[in-house]
This record gives C-alpha cells, structure tokens and sequence, in this order.
C-alpha cells in the first residue's frame, strides 16, 4: 500500500514515482542465501562422519541453512509490497516497512553523491532495473533506491535537481 501523501509538504511537485520490479528485488542482496547453502553443505561432511557425536551441530547447520535459504526471499516478498520511491522537486521519499511504515526523506541540499547500479538479477530478470544510491554526509548508510525500471533516466532526473548527485 502507498503511503507516501501521508509525509508530501502541500505544494510540493512530484517528479517521479515507483516501485521496485519484483524478481530482481526479491532475488537482490541473496548473499544470505548463499550462506544458507554454505550452513546446508557444511552439514554433509558432518553427517558423513561422525553422526551420532555432533548430532547437535549437525542439526544446527542444516536448520541454519535451511532458515537462511527460505527466510531471506520470504522477507523480501513481504517488503516488496510496501516498497515505493518518489522524487519530488525537494528531496527523495523511500517507503518501506512489512508491518509497519518507515519513511526515509533525503532532502537534495544533503545528498553528497549518488551512483546508478545494475546488478546480475537485474540484467538477469529483464535488463531495464537497477538500483540508486544515495550517499548523505555524516555515518549512514546509503538510501537506496532500489531494482526500479529505466534507473538512468530517474537519475537523469534526481541529477537535474540536486546539485551535488
């Protein structure tokens, strides 16, 4: 569900709006994915060896593996239906939240610089997706538009309006 009127200043222009493309979103960032596998193959040689002494640890890296296999993805789909971005004259909106709703606003005086990135899920699930971060001053991590449709021309806009992308 779109939320973002809730946080729009009256007057305020919106420039573009949109929601990440579902397979390169959900399948983006499964590098926790691969570590469930890694948990998964690691259990083999145990079984293999010595099953009745590490029972414990064998039972530890297979529900490991399997939880971080099948919860990353699952997290994902779920994000996926509150994830919406905006770019109004003034700043940036990202939505987000499964269960409840978090805004993330960067005002375009504070951005420092931004980077369009194109990933393997987005070449590999259509080839017009990628992603925008945005990097702000002080400690925190980048915004991230992410897995939207056509992100050149959203950064052409996002460029035109900040001076500092």
């Amino acid at each position: 569900m779109r939320e973002l009127d809730k946080v729009l200043e009256k007057n305020e222009k919106v420039l573009w709006e949109g929601a990440p493309n579902f397979l390169p979103f959900v399948f983006s960032g499964s590098q926790i994915g691969l570590a469930g596998i890694v948990f998964f193959a690691a259990a083999i040689p145990l079984i293999l060896i010595a099953r009745k002494t590490l029972w414990f640890l064998i039972l530890f890296f297979l529900i490991m593996g399997l939880l971080m296999i099948i919860w990353f993805p699952l997290y994902k789909i779920f994000l996926f239906r509150k994830t919406y971005f905006m770019i109004t004259e003034k700043r940036i909106l990202i939505q987000t939240g499964i269960i409840g709703r978090d805004f993330g606003v960067v005002d375009f005086n504070k951005i420092t610089s931004a980077a369009v990135l194109v990933g393997f899920f987005d070449v590999l699930f259509g080839n017009t997706s990628g992603s925008i971060a945005i990097a702000t001053a002080g400690p925190s991590r980048p915004y991230l538009i992410s897995n939207i449709s056509e992100p050149y021309e959203v950064f052409k806009i996002l460029k035109k309006y900040s001076k500092s992308a």
